[in-house]
């Protein structure tokens, strides 16, 4: 089986995440992952030209934009968030049949012995672009 990813990793951004309003009041780090699974070749693979693929500086301006300033009680949430966000930008470059994963880690969190980051992806299948008559 083919098969075309794209992925952006350990995109770092400070946001307010936490589930007490004092693990909030200060920003911090979380690292982003977002993968991009095609089931077609893109065309620019053939064209070299940035039209025809997604153009990973967008994304990334893209989430940094909304996602700063926003505050977030759950890892699960800031995913979603995230998620939605990339497939806007997928659905208005015209890709469908993509899988699309994002995965936050936490890397300062209050929880007491786990010393490295605490991680949640959140993965599904674009929905197919409906054909309108």
């Amino acid at each position: 089986m083919d098969h075309y990813e794209l992925a952006i990793q350990n995109l770092r951004l400070w946001v307010s995440l936490g589930c007490s309003p004092e693990e909030r009041s200060s920003l911090q780090p979380v690292e982003i992952g977002i993968k991009m699974i095609f089931s077609k070749e893109p065309s620019g693979c053939k064209s070299d030209q940035l039209d025809d693929v997604i153009c990973y500086q967008t994304v990334v301006d893209e989430v940094t934009k909304i996602i700063q300033g926003q505050s977030f009680h759950l890892i699960e949430c800031l995913s979603r968030t995230v998620f939605d966000i990339a497939a806007n930008y997928l659905h208005q470059k015209g890709q469908s049949e993509v899988v699309l994963e994002i995965a936050i880690a936490k890397t300062h969190h209050p929880v007491v012995n786990v010393h490295g980051p605490v991680t949640f992806t959140y993965r599904r299948r674009l929905p197919q672009k409906s054909l309108s008559p």
